[in-house]
């Protein structure tokens, strides 16, 4: 970016601009046209995230979370993450989910984990799928519900999740809860393996080892 359009935004920052206090704070976190500074990052974008702009009480929520540019602080890290997600943002409402699953920072809570994770999952947010699907299986926070259980983790899977490539693939494999199917079993574990997913190319060996053999 330009010097002056760097000087342009820091101006309507200045100004009150809750969006070019946004897009500033992300300049300096990323060394965008200003040296790296996380905590005029943390600055700008809590200029911004008071004024109610959504995507930068995300950030904010993050910055609290992981330290950075700022102390940590989980309540404060939950505050602003509340703020985004009760506005949609589908992110923010995955980190409540794991948040209230771990019980970081708040008591553990799988009600609201399930909760957060749905709301995220149904806007397509893929971690959340994934770990709604864990959910449903399990039955976390939620009843039991296999079909529900393999359909979020199929959508994460087909979205490239490398832990629900390998789960979908399990399940094919066994024909647990879905029809058998071997050859979309090992599709699947082939997605997780080519991501480097160590258990995905061990289960590959043994699949391919127990073919030679005709036990498969």
């Amino acid at each position: 970016m330009a010097q002056k359009d760097f000087e342009d935004i820091k101006l309507a920052a200045h100004q009150g601009d809750a969006e070019a206090q946004y897009r500033l704070g992300l300049m300096y976190y990323d060394g965008d046209s200003v040296s790296e500074d996380l905590g005029e990052a943390f600055n700008y974008f809590k200029l911004s995230a008071d004024q109610g702009h959504v995507p930068a009480q995300h950030w904010i929520g993050g910055m609290y979370e992981n330290g950075d540019g700022v102390v940590r602080d989980l309540g404060e890290a939950i505050r602003y993450y509340k703020l985004a997600a009760d506005q949609g943002e589908a992110e923010a409402q995955y980190r409540l989910g794991l948040m209230y699953y771990d019980g970081d920072g708040v008591a553990e809570d799988l009600g609201e984990a399930f909760r957060y994770y749905k709301l995220s999952g149904d806007q397509g947010f893929v971690p959340a799928q994934y770990h709604l699907g864990r959910m449903y299986y399990h039955g976390y926070g939620v009843a039991a519900d296999f079909v529900e259980a393999f359909q979020y983790i199929k959508l994460a899977a087909d979205e490239g999740d490398v832990g629900a490539q390998f789960d979908v693939g399990i399940l094919y494999y066994f024909g647990a809860y879905v029809a058998k199917d071997l050859v979309e079993a090992v599709r699947y574990i082939n997605l997780a393996a080519d991501q480097g997913d160590v258990e995905a190319q061990e289960v590959l060996k043994d699949m391919a080892a127990e073919e030679s053999k005709g036990e498969y």
